[in-house]
């Protein structure tokens, strides 16, 4: 199988033989149409909050279904790495091959980052040594900047753990000052840095980096190890049918066979639950009641604890804080609120860090249907990483000052 590194339409690096460099357009000269061919590209990078479930709908928030494909992994409870490549690209690539397979190339440099073994075997007395040092010694970070260099072109990726936070094509320039770049978008602080160029690395040890050349095959980091992650291999529509396909034939085979113990033993313990059933209903209204009492008790708290927020001046609040307390989205804080004779009664909502996707439409609908918030002006202000949300309600005139005087 030829393996290929997409890097840009011009720079398409031949990751088997010798090696060397070409271009999208000349890769017809490297491949016969009945050979097989791996190929890995420079995905774009994102983090997505999202279920498994939801996940589909989220991205296509973001990316145009049809003109984009993705592959995604999790990195932890509700939050995927998704690796996102324009259609286009994938279908010129799979046209040139009899069966060709497409991997995200920051995938194949995490990879093989992980397959590194830098401890050798020691002795115990070593081993004695390197513990005692552990002890003293900061742990060290895991974050790494991997720098591939083809010529004048450099693939720069940032790492942190298994999390892929960027990679950067850059051509031409100061790789040192590229590199710089990406850690500080990246909010990385002096990471690891590691490249197949020795040259490379010389200069940056130089500079005070710390800087290492990985014993991996090849020329680029991750050329060595392609083949070790076609999981994350894009798929076709046929492939991603098929997939869901297998998906629910297993939940639908999980689903009977659940669904035949669960007669099974509902067949057996049906005299216990039903003798049961009286002592839950007791113990259920009592929790029900608890609950109440409990809830109760959380909304006195959150009265006091937002009366504290309204400004001196502010009287008879009390029904506004209620009222907007209630109506509020769980991505939003209630930050202030204040009542003044001219602008009228003034909301200041933060978004909490993290938070589930929200928009400006979502608040407007969240307070649709509170009496006091439902006409309020919503202005959306950033403040660096901070969303902030002023609501407006404009003082009604007095009854006096809507009509006009009589006349004598």
């Amino acid at each position: 199988m030829k393996k290929f590194i997409v890097i840009s339409p011009d720079l398409v690096w031949v990751a088997h033989g010798e090696g060397g460099v070409t271009t999208l357009d000349d890769l017809p000269n490297h491949l016969q149409t009945k050979e097989d061919a791996l190929f890995a590209i420079l995905p774009q990078i994102q983090r997505v909050v999202a279920t498994e479930r939801t996940l589909d709908t989220v991205m296509a928030q973001t990316f145009p279904p049809g003109e984009n494909s993705f592959r995604a992994e999790p990195l932890e409870d509700n939050v995927f790495q998704v690796y996102v490549a324009r259609t286009d690209l994938l279908d010129r690539l799979r046209s040139l091959g009899r069966e060709v397979f497409i991997v995200p190339y920051p995938a194949a440099v995490r990879h093989a980052l992980s397959t590194l073994n830098p401890e050798a075997e020691s002795s115990l007395r070593e081993r004695t040594r390197v513990f005692l040092q552990a002890l003293t010694e900061a742990p060290k970070s895991d974050e790494k900047v991997i720098v591939d260099v083809l010529g004048q072109d450099y693939v720069i990726t940032a790492l942190r753990g298994k999390e892929v936070l960027a990679v950067r094509h850059v051509r031409g320039g100061e790789p040192v000052m590229e590199m710089q770049r990406t850690l500080a978008s990246a909010r990385m602080d002096n990471p690891g840095v590691m490249s197949r160029d020795q040259d490379f690395i010389l200069e940056l040890q130089s500079q005070g980096f710390e800087a290492e050349l990985p014993d991996l095959a090849g020329l680029m980091v991750g050329e060595s190890v392609l083949d070790k992650v076609t999981s994350l291999r894009y798929l076709t529509d046929i492939e991603i049918a098929r997939e869901r396909a297998r998906q629910n034939k297993r939940k639908a085979v999980t689903a009977f066979s659940v669904g035949l113990g669960m007669m099974a033993i509902t067949g057996g313990a049906y005299a216990v639950v039903h003798g049961k059933l009286v002592e839950q209903k007791t113990r259920n209204a009592t929790l029900t009641r608890d609950i109440e009492d409990k809830q109760a008790a959380v909304s006195a708290n959150y009265q006091e604890r937002y009366a504290t927020i309204a400004r001196g001046e502010s009287v008879s609040m009390h029904e506004e804080l209620f009222d907007l307390s209630t109506a509020l989205p769980p991505q939003v804080v209630l930050q202030s609120l204040e009542r003044d004779a001219n602008t009228g009664l003034v909301a200041t909502l933060e978004r909490r860090p993290g938070a589930a996707p929200f928009s400006k439409s979502d608040l407007k609908s969240a307070l649709a249907s509170s009496p006091y918030f439902a006409a309020a002006e919503i202005v959306e202000r950033y403040e660096g990483h901070l969303v902030r949300y002023v609501l407006t309600v404009k003082p009604t005139p007095p009854a006096a000052a809507q009509g006009a005087a009589p006349a004598p």
